[in-house]
C-alpha cells in the first residue's frame, strides 16, 4: 500500500494525465520522486493516459497449436500459446521454425563433415583429444 492519501492520489492522476513529469508531481504534492514514479507504474498511469481499471485492460490471443484463449498479463511479454505441452507440441510439429545457430565444419582431424557452432573445430570429443594431444 501507498503511503499517500486519497487525495494526494487523485493530485497524482490529475498532473499525470495534464503531462507533468515525477519529480514535479512530486515537488508539487509533497511526496519523494520514487514514491510517484511506483505508483504510476504499479497502475499503468502515462504521461495524458486516463487510469483504467484492471478489468479493461486484460487481453486475450488465441493459441498457436490449439487455437484456444491465450489471457494475456499486460505487465508481460506476449504469450503464444495456452500452455507447456501447446508450446512443446508445436515446436515439435514445425522444427524448421526453429532458429539454430549452426553452420557447416570440416572436422580438423577426421576430415569429415559436421554442423556445429561457429568457432568449433571438431566434429568429436573424440577427435578433439587426438587433435590436441596426439603426438
Amino acid at each position: 500500500m501507498s503511503n499517500m492519501t486519497k487525495e494526494q492520489i487523485a493530485e497524482v492522476i490529475s498532473l499525470r494525465n495534464q503531462g507533468f513529469g515525477y519529480m514535479r508531481i512530486g515537488a508539487a504534492i509533497g511526496v519523494s520522486t520514487n514514491t510517484i514514479a511506483a505508483y504510476c507504474r504499479r497502475h499503468s498511469i502515462g504521461v495524458g493516459s486516463v487510469e483504467q481499471p484492471k478489468s479493461v485492460k486484460i487481453k486475450t490471443t488465441c493459441c498457436k497449436h490449439c487455437g484456444g484463449v491465450v489471457v494475456q498479463d499486460p505487465r508481460r511479454k506476449l504469450k503464444k500459446f495456452c500452455s507447456d505441452k501447446c508450446r512443446m507440441a508445436w515446436w515439435r510439429e514445425h522444427p524448421e521454425a526453429i532458429k539454430r545457430r549452426y553452420v557447416k565444419h570440416i572436422c580438423e582431424y577426421c576430415g569429415r563433415e559436421f554442423d556445429g557452432y561457429p568457432e568449433a573445430k571438431y566434429c568429436s570429443r573424440e577427435c578433439y583429444y587426438l587433435g590436441r594431444y596426439s603426438v
